[in-house]
């Protein structure tokens, strides 16, 4: 008998403090809910493990398990040094724009990291906004499951620049 490994819609990248963790709350309680049915890689609330290599154990996940990566965005993002590997390692591994395998959500105006410029970014900072755009996040998630080759849930396109993401949120 195999063992059963568990895959997910989505790695979560963020800082695990203050606004940001709020903010990751409300995603997971909202995406993972039965109107959306996701399933989110939180590292907090995922990882089973304390290993020493902790950010290669998170890189293979990624790749691995989770089908697109969401990426948090406030001016705390880049305090960690593991969201910040994450961040260099995903667009590392997959830098194209146009097939981003990468939702960058910005949740707090700040300056965006200079590998995310190139990006179209979910604005999130007008609150009223958001019950219009949670519905186009778990859309864009959705959309590597169709364009998965194999039957394994894999990593692949989460969205297209511009055809998911409406021009109001740029």
């Amino acid at each position: 008998m195999g063992i059963m490994v568990e895959s997910y819609d989505a790695f979560v990248i963020h800082n695990e403090e203050g606004k940001d963790l709020e903010f990751v709350q409300e995603m997971a309680r909202i995406l993972e809910g039965p109107k959306y049915n996701l399933r989110l890689f939180l590292p907090w609330r995922d990882l089973q493990t304390t290993d020493d290599n902790e950010t290669e154990v998170l890189a293979k996940i990624m790749v691995q398990r989770c089908r697109c990566a969401v990426v948090v965005i406030s001016p705390n993002l880049l305090q960690s040094d593991v969201t910040s590997f994450l961040l260099s390692f995903v667009h590392s591994k997959y830098p194209s724009g146009r097939n981003s395998k990468l939702i960058p959500i910005l949740i707090e105006n700040c300056e965006l990291p200079t590998i995310l410029q190139s990006v179209t970014v979910c604005d999130f900072t007008k609150k009223d906004m958001r019950c219009w755009v949670w519905p186009r996040i778990a859309s864009s998630m959705r959309m590597t499951q169709s364009r998965s080759t194999s039957g394994r849930r894999q990593f692949g396109p989460c969205s297209t620049r511009k055809s998911v993401l409406p021009d109001i949120l740029h």
